[in-house]
């Protein structure tokens, strides 16, 4: 009986264990940055994602829940004009790496539903870099502890890859999940005045990324 509870906590420790490589971020170091004068970088998002308004009602809904959440979150996403983070993120993040080296950017967005490493680097292979920023989840969600209120969820990813080696050269995950329940909203109050509170949190974590993104990223 030790023998197997022993055995049973060391499998849960390496699960642990295990994990913690998959999302290790990368920083960039000077010499990457010089390498970059005079090169062509070029910036790709992901395909734009559903948001989910996770509300009490789908708790009951069983299978139909999932359809529910997503046909409500986008309809809230269409009727108030939100904006994803991510352009926001985009925009400030080559602002800021311009400050580090001089290079030529396409500032077209290009979509690409896959974040696959090597299907970016084989469709771009004649440029110089690729930044590839992407919004990974996006929802509206009550707290578990209180149905009544709710908050905001969203997470990003970024990375910036050298297609002549191959070379992961920055990468950074960052999310947003608020936990003050003293103050977090109704669902009804986020999506009053064209849902304006919805944007305020969205716009606190789009700031709360590009903040992680430059400070963790550059040397």
């Amino acid at each position: 009986m030790i023998l197997v509870r022993n055995l049973f906590f060391i499998f849960i420790i390496a699960l642990l264990f295990s994990g913690c490589g998959g999302t290790k971020n990368i920083k960039i170091v000077k010499n990457d940055l010089t390498k970059m004068n005079g090169k062509t970088i070029v910036v790709t998002l992901g395909q734009e994602l559903d948001f989910i308004a996770k509300t009490t009602d789908s708790v009951i809904l069983g299978k139909m829940a999932k359809e529910m959440m997503i046909r409500e979150g986008n309809q809230i996403i269409k009727n108030n004009n939100v904006k994803n983070p991510v352009h926001y993120i985009k925009k400030n993040f080559i602002n800021a790496l311009s400050t580090k080296a001089s290079f030529n950017i396409e500032l077209k967005e290009n979509i690409e539903p896959s974040n696959d490493y090597a299907t970016l680097i084989n469709k771009y292979s004649d440029k110089d870099y690729i930044l590839d920023i992407r919004t990974t989840k996006w929802s509206l969600a009550y707290f578990i502890w209180d149905w009544n209120v709710y908050k905001v969820i969203y997470s990003a990813k970024l990375r910036l890859i050298n297609t002549k080696n191959g070379d992961i050269i920055a990468k950074r995950d960052c999310s947003y999940i608020p936990d003050n329940i003293k103050t977090a909203p109704t669902y009804s109050k986020f999506l009053e005045n064209d849902a304006q509170i919805l944007k305020n949190e969205l716009q606190l974590a789009a700031d709360k990324c590009l903040n992680e993104f430059t400070k963790s990223i550059f040397y």
